[in-house]
């Protein structure tokens, strides 16, 4: 596992803990990201948190992050992964459905 990978699942650890205020620590300021469909490319670490908390965070509870496929080379890392959780807040113009999607 080479040091992307290694960031990223310590990210994960902190954020699946609601602990944002540290995911500084190793993640970059100028992190870069694209969820498709939802925000496209976003620069800059704290707006990336901004929209997790924002979007996922305040939408879904119980959030189950799967992994089923991942390509690292060098710094670059890709995740084909799902997302799980129980839907319990307003998200993209949906009320709360109280079911579980992915």
């Amino acid at each position: 596992m080479g040091r992307a990978l290694q960031a990223y699942r310590r990210y994960r650890e902190l954020a699946d803990r609601g602990e944002f205020s540290r995911v500084g620590e190793v993640l970059d300021e100028n992190w870069i990201e694209n969820c498709l469909g939802l925000t496209g490319w976003t620069l800059g670490l704290d707006i990336a948190l901004a929209n997790l908390q924002a979007g996922f965070g305040q939408a879904f509870s119980g959030l189950q992050v799967t992994e089923h496929e991942v390509i690292e080379d060098g710094d670059a890392l890709v995740i084909r992964g799902e997302n799980s959780g129980t839907h319990t807040g307003w998200f993209l113009g949906i009320g709360p459905t109280g079911r579980r999607v992915s």
